[in-house]
């Protein structure tokens, strides 16, 4: 996380066109346990052997985001599909491709994409319950698309009332 740490990244990214994160990150987590056991049982020094640990802790935390990075990047086709599908307003289409996406996303944002679009696609179908379902199990953080609450608030208007 410090500037060595970064250069070295960008060295590695340079060397390795584009995949230098995984190496760099985990050269870090060497270095800071390597620093952090020499500061600790030569010096005695509890402030160091902490500092390390929270390097070690940070760069652990990349490398699990970008795990779920790696794992999500091949879904952006299919969710380029869906969209086309939604423009199509193809429900059935849109649903078959985000509903795996938002059951099997690691991040945040691709899921919020993927849940999105299967709100879309229950609108669609006229199925606004499970539209709200989709669309309350949105990642903290993220609001529901304008449009989609437009779609919404005009299906919840062309339900009959009466019998």
């Amino acid at each position: 996380p410090l500037d060595g740490g970064n250069v070295m990244f960008q060295l590695l990214n340079a060397a390795t066109r584009g995949r230098g994160e995984r190496p760099a990150r985990v050269v870090s987590m060497g270095l800071a346990v390597l620093l952090g056991g020499f500061v600790m049982l030569r010096q005695l020094n509890w402030w160091g052997a902490l500092l390390a640990l929270s390097f070690i802790a940070m760069n652990y935390q990349a490398l699990k985001a970008l795990k779920a990075r790696e794992n999500d990047e091949p879904m952006r086709s299919a969710l380029k599909q869906a969209y086309d599908a939604l423009d199509a307003r193809d429900a059935e289409r849109v649903l078959a491709l985000a509903r795996p996406i938002a059951l099997t996303s690691r991040t945040a944002q691709v899921r919020a994409e993927a849940l999105q679009l299967v709100a879309f696609g229950f609108l669609l179908e006229g199925r606004v319950a499970d539209a709200d379902s989709a669309i309350a199990a949105l990642p903290d953080g993220y609001a529901p698309n304008e449009r989609l609450l437009e779609m919404r608030a005009a299906a919840i208007t062309a339900v009959p009332t009466g019998a």
